[in-house]
């Protein structure tokens, strides 16, 4: 029960597609990536007024609005990246950067040291904010979730790594 739909993906100014069959690479000011083809989305480029081109892609709905999102993620990522702010809630939790790792103490026995990827740059701020920064939004979310689950806030003094926006509901202490 696959419909033929066909939607128009409008480049953004800066950026660079290229094409291949199994991927369309994207490159822009900050860096580039990929996005993987699905075999069930056909993709092609058309020219418009002037420099401007437009990539239409066609196939089953959901499978061509993903991919377009993919592509915008792709495109806003080269361009602007993407930042993820953690915070260390808890007395005497720290962070400390080295080259191309992240060196956390969050009141284990040892320091738990992060080997970061190679597409990300992680910088510390008083000792307690860690900036994830990247082009790829799955890696920024992925590496800061893993940063993320050496210590997650607990549930009754809120200490832990969190994302900075996050809200945490306390729960309330066992009364005798």
């Amino acid at each position: 029960m696959s419909s033929n739909f066909i939607c128009n993906f409008n480049q953004v100014d800066g950026v660079s597609y290229f094409y291949n069959p199994k991927e369309i690479l994207v490159k822009g000011r900050l860096g580039a990536t990929s996005v993987p083809m699905c075999p069930q989305v056909k993709v092609g480029v058309s020219r418009r007024e002037g420099d401007k081109s437009s990539i239409s892609v066609a196939g089953d709905k959901k499978q061509v609005l993903t991919f377009i999102t993919h592509l915008k993620n792709a495109s806003n990522g080269v361009s602007y990246g993407y930042l993820k702010v953690l915070s260390l809630v808890g007395v005497g939790y720290r962070a400390s950067t080295e080259p191309n790792l992240l060196r956390l103490k969050l009141g284990y026995s040892h320091d738990v040291v992060f080997r970061v990827p190679k597409d990300i740059r992680i910088a510390v701020a008083n000792n307690t904010l860690i900036y994830v920064f990247g082009v790829d939004k799955q890696v920024v979310g992925t590496t800061s979730d893993m940063v993320r689950s050496f210590r997650k806030p607990e549930a009754y003094k809120g200490k832990g790594v969190r994302y900075e926006t996050e809200i945490i509901n306390l729960k309330e202490v066992k009364k005798r």
